[in-house]
């Protein structure tokens, strides 16, 4: 008996045994592993349907984290993500990195935070490359002077390139230390209060974005002479930054993506004859 190979059939043959081939590549090629730090992603960047930050996005977040904290040792505690634009050209990403607390009393810790949008340093990139050596003057005098201005500058403290952030602990949290909630990160620092007044603003806060059904009402103003409407509190934005303004507490909430891009409201806290916070206005902002 003698065999015959029929060209289509061993054709067929062939493209079957690569197609298995790649499969296999496939199922046992080395994936990549989870980031090792924890990746919170904020309300508006699940609402936007941004794409997950890769391990490589992470890594590099803290990477820049670090170069802007010299001298701080504290290690990363997780990532906040705001926004993730996948592109051609380039991803952007805006996000805030936060390192362990290096303070903790009771209920409140304090650290070190990083901001990073990578859409502003390709703008710092554009301006480097249109204002660079080529565009300069070339005369004596002025090269003279640049020799002696070019000089390497002393590094600036850490305090001009990261945040020192706040957080207030849920009340009866087990772990003071656990990964906050998207609606419970860190903000910084403010300015003229003490931690017992911050734990109250933030409890009270809280206790406003729990009950926020409750929440819509009127407020008139002390000449009766206009009545203002109240919007509910929401309870999906986290504290961005509290102030005080005269004899209110102003505290802003939401999440914020770059310079012109953010959403969010402004909580008018006030004290009433007992010393008791009050809410008093709600508005919304938009950037």
């Amino acid at each position: 008996m003698k065999w015959r190979f029929d060209p289509i059939v061993l054709g067929t043959i062939t493209l079957l045994c690569a197609w298995s081939a790649v499969d296999l590549a496939v199922a046992y090629a080395p994936q990549s592993a989870p980031s090792a730090v924890p990746v919170v992603n904020s309300v508006r960047f699940k609402a936007f349907n941004c794409p997950p930050l890769t391990p490589r996005q992470v890594e590099s977040l803290v990477q820049t984290a670090r170069e802007r904290l010299p001298g701080i040792a504290a290690e990363p505690w997780f990532v906040y993500a705001r926004r993730n634009h996948v592109r051609a050209d380039g991803d952007t990403v805006v996000a805030s990195v936060f390192m362990k607390p290096d303070e903790r009393i009771g209920r409140v810790s304090k650290g070190w935070m990083v901001h990073v949008d990578t859409s502003i340093d390709v703008i710092l990139a554009e301006l480097g490359r249109t204002n660079g050596p080529a565009s300069q003057p070339t005369s004596a005098p002025v090269a003279k002077e640049r020799e002696v201005t070019s000089r390497p500058a002393k590094a600036p403290p850490a305090a001009a390139r990261g945040t020192r952030y706040v957080h207030v602990a849920p009340q009866g949290a087990s772990n003071v230390g656990d990964i906050p909630s998207d609606t419970d990160v860190p903000f910084e620092i403010p300015t003229g209060f003490d931690n017992v007044e911050l734990v109250e603003i933030v409890d009270f806060v809280r206790e406003l974005r729990r009950t926020s059904a409750d929440n819509v009402g009127t407020e008139t103003t002390p000449d009766d002479s206009k009545i203002i409407q109240m919007n509910g509190v929401d309870p999906t934005f986290p504290i961005l930054r509290i102030v005080r303004a005269a004899d209110r507490i102003a505290v802003w909430t939401g999440t914020n993506e770059g310079i012109v891009s953010g959403h969010g409201q402004r909580l008018d806290l006030t004290r009433d004859a007992a010393g008791k916070l009050v809410l008093r206005q709600v508005s919304i902002w938009y950037s």
